[in-house]
């Protein structure tokens, strides 16, 4: 629809709805790792459906260039979108739910992960149930933390090309390239994520704390790399630690979808992971208002370390709010010797 807009305002409403259709994508695909991988094992699929959103951030620049230059901006439209269409179409065709292909008794255990099947599993999620997950600090604490998290990467993901011109010096063509490194690095991060994420849950006694470990360390290692990146005056210095922050982002960003898997009842991994994607949406918006408006107002510098300074609260959020997995029932969380799940008191 953004090809065929005719004003300003179509155009937004256009990005408005895109917004909205993109808005399911990672709980869902947070749920169906959640259904097909045991808890211990979700690492690497969640870093690879993850490492796609900075793949096609580090491709998009050169392509839709292309496109631009060569056809117009219409058409750059209307392809993404046909290739969006075909890529639902193979999902719908091909994608099935392993309650509906009949698993054997092995095959359950094995995602299962050994545990008896779960009941509740299949069980339909009320507004109340969902209502519920705002009553543990677990909740809150991958809200606020992926806040921290989303909100540095995408004051990279909204102002490099700007920061890299105006504040760096860099001409149109080399902002261009150079932008894109960065992107490749976030897309190897997730994939590392993945595997460091299950390996560590493997050795942890606590899958969620195996999950949580990783991201915590990744999100201090990005507002640590980020203050060199704001204030050394070499560009392949300052090119090099911004590359190291979305890396780290990426990772942080694959390990918090795994760690929505472990936290959550398997009938709550979406709503969950829906959740913690509202926290970094909003952290997301933000990011380029309050970065824009702050490097207008004095310069680049304090912008980036204010997302330096945001992103280790979220590390600390994590580190601190989320202590343990939100139970399967609600009832049992009340028993004080529960407590330990992260149940707000």
């Amino acid at each position: 629809a953004g090809g065929l807009v005719h004003s300003f305002t179509q155009f937004v409403l256009s990005r408005m709805v895109l917004g909205i259709g993109e808005a399911p994508q990672f709980p869902s695909a947070a749920r169906v790792v959640s259904n097909w991988f045991p808890v211990r094992e979700r690492g690497v699929p969640t870093g690879i459906f993850n490492s796609a959103s900075p793949l096609g951030s580090a491709l998009a620049p050169p392509v839709l260039t292309l496109l631009i230059v060569y056809l117009d901006w219409r058409w750059m439209f209307v392809l993404m979108g046909v290739v969006g269409l075909v890529m639902a179409a193979i999902w719908f065709a091909l994608y099935r739910d392993p309650v509906s292909l009949g698993l054997d008794a092995a095959e359950s255990a094995y995602l299962g992960d050994g545990a008896e099947p779960d009941d509740k599993a299949g069980e339909r999620l009320g507004f109340r149930d969902w209502l519920a997950l705002f009553g543990h600090l677990t909740t809150w604490g991958m809200i606020l933390g992926f806040f921290g998290s989303v909100y540095l990467n995408w004051v990279y993901l909204t102002w490099l090309p700007g920061y890299l011109t105006q504040a760096r010096g860099m001409n149109l063509v080399t902002s261009g390239f150079a932008t894109s490194v960065p992107f490749f690095c976030g897309f190897v991060g997730c994939l590392v994520a993945g595997w460091f994420s299950d390996k560590l849950t493997r050795r942890s006694s606590s899958p969620v704390a195996g999950r949580k470990v990783p991201i915590v360390l990744a999100m201090l290692g990005m507002a640590a790399f980020t203050v060199p990146a704001a204030l050394v005056a070499s560009n392949v210095i300052a090119l090099a630690c911004i590359s190291v922050v979305v890396f780290l982002a990426n990772a942080s960003s694959a390990s918090a979808w795994a760690l929505a898997t472990a936290a959550a009842p398997p009938n709550r991994v979406a709503s969950l992971g829906s959740l913690q994607n509202f926290g970094g949406f909003l952290g997301g918006a933000l990011a380029p208002v309050v970065t824009g408006y702050i490097a207008q107002s004095f310069s680049f510098v304090p912008a980036l370390l204010t997302g330096a300074a945001i992103a280790f609260l979220g590390a600390l959020s994590y580190l601190l709010l989320v202590r343990g997995p939100i139970p399967a029932d609600e009832r049992a969380s009340r028993d004080p010797a529960l407590s330990a799940t992260g149940q707000l008191r």
